[in-house]
C-alpha cells in the first residue's frame, strides 16, 4: 500500500493462497480518460471505473497464485491510493456504487444491495482532495481492512462485515472529517461489494 506517481506497486496480502480471490482497489485523482494499465491476469469488475470529473475509482480482480507477491499498476502521472485484499471461497462479486457531491452535510452513505446468504459485504469510500485533509470515519460496525488516514492526495477506507442471511445488505454510513474534527462532505464515491460463496 503506497502513494504513487505514474504507478502503484501493491503487495499481495500476507497469507494469500492459490485459489483466493485478489481484489485491487485504486483511487486516482484524475478521470477515466486516462486509464490504468493492470498487470496480466487482472480484470476490472463490471461497471468500473467509477468516474467523477476529477477522480476515478478502479476495482480489479484476479485469482491468487503462489507466485503473486507484488503487482504494478501504471497510469498517467497523478496522485493515487491503492490496496490489495485477498478473500477465499468467492464465486461471484455483486456490486453497487454511487457518486455524491455534498458541501453541506458530512454524512456519507454506501448503498445497499441484495446479496446471497453467507456473503461478505465490503464497503469502500474515497474522498476527493480539495483544500483540507480529509478522513472517512465509519459509523457502522465494520472490520476496517485499509484506511489511508488524513491526507490531501486521496482518502480511502475499506471495511467488511459478514452477512449470514440472503437479502438486502442495508446501507452503511460514514462521516467525513478534517484534521480539526470538523464535519465536511466533499465529492466522494461509495461502493458496496458482496463477495458471494
Amino acid at each position: 500500500m503506497k502513494n504513487g506517481v505514474s504507478s502503484l506497486e501493491i503487495s499481495t496480502p500476507s497469507g494469500a493462497q492459490s485459489g483466493n480471490t485478489l481484489i485491487a482497489i485504486l483511487a486516482l485523482n484524475l478521470n477515466s480518460a486516462q486509464g490504468v494499465s493492470a498487470p496480466a491476469g487482472w480484470t476490472t469488475l463490471p461497471g468500473y471505473p467509477v468516474v467523477r470529473d476529477v477522480t476515478s475509482l478502479w476495482i480489479f480482480q484476479k485469482p491468487a497464485s503462489a507466485t503473486t507477491t507484488l503487482e504494478r499498476f501504471d497510469f498517467p502521472s497523478t496522485n493515487a491510493r491503492g490496496v490489495m485484499l485477498a478473500y477465499r471461497g468467492v464465486r461471484s462479486i455483486r456490486e453497487a456504487h454511487q457518486l455524491e457531491t455534498g458541501y453541506s452535510a458530512a454524512t456519507i452513505t454506501a448503498p445497499s444491495l441484495t446479496a446471497a446468504a453467507n456473503s461478505l459485504i465490503v464497503r469502500i469510500v474515497t474522498l476527493s482532495p480539495v483544500n483540507h485533509v480529509r478522513v472517512a470515519v465509519p459509523r457502522d460496525p465494520l472490520s476496517v481492512r485499509y484506511d489511508s488516514g488524513l491526507t490531501l492526495t486521496m482518502s480511502m477506507l475499506v471495511g467488511d462485515e459478514p452477512r449470514s442471511q440472503a437479502g438486502a445488505s442495508g446501507a452503511s454510513r460514514f462521516v467525513s472529517q478534517d484534521n480539526d474534527q470538523n464535519g465536511y462532505a466533499e465529492p466522494y464515491t461509495t461502493v458496496t461489494l458482496a463477495l458471494e460463496p
